[in-house]
């Protein structure tokens, strides 16, 4: 269990809930939690890339399978095959290589490009890790106490459903005023939803 985890592991079951015998529960209600909120809004913190290179050689139209932990894709585009792999995005479009269209068929992406390419660049909202040992989500570091909150209510839900919708509405929505997520949402405004 990593220093983050269990942070959020003790406010839930000391600061909140007071059940430490609920384990497993608790572990669940971290995660669903920690992924519903990332989940609300698509932020530019959770933007991911992933270059795809087709070994067929080249062409002007392809199916890809998309990347794991992808949630929502905010743009395909044709690279050159030397591009060096990508750390952080930027939202800056080149107009030589936007993809003519692409959509989304299961688990797979199609795409169709005007100029014959083999390789692509698939930028995407995605989600952390919520796995104990490597959780990394940086809306548990910048507001646990968001992450504490939906995961008490999420357990709560189990035995004292008064007590649950008191946690959900501290939580609340992007869009009423004093909540958790009304918070997260206004000091993230390059959140594109």
């Amino acid at each position: 269990m990593n220093a983050l985890y269990k942070q959020i592991f003790d406010a839930v079951v000391q600061g909140r809930t007071n059940r430490p015998s609920l384990v497993v529960e608790t572990n669940s209600a971290i995660k669903e939690a920690t992924l519903e909120l990332h989940g609300s809004a698509r932020f530019h913190e959770d933007l991911e890339a992933a270059n795809i290179f087709i070994s067929t050689g080249q062409a002007t139209k392809f199916r890809f399978t998309m990347p794991v932990a992808m949630r929502s894709i905010w743009k395909v585009t044709a690279i050159s095959t030397t591009e060096v792999p990508l750390k952080r995005i930027t939202l800056q479009e080149d107009p030589r290589w936007l993809v003519d269209w692409y959509r989304v068929q299961g688990k797979s992406i199609e795409a169709q490009v005007s100029k014959p390419t083999s390789a692509f660049r698939v930028d995407y909202f995605g989600y952390p890790d919520v796995s104990e040992a490597n959780y990394n989500s940086w809306i548990a570091q910048r507001y646990p106490y968001a992450v504490a909150d939906l995961a008490a209510a999420k357990l709560f839900m189990l035995f004292e459903p008064r007590t649950a919708q008191l946690f959900f509405a501290r939580v609340g929505s992007i869009s009423v005023g004093d909540t958790h997520l009304a918070k997260i949402y206004r000091e993230n405004s390059n959140a594109s939803d």
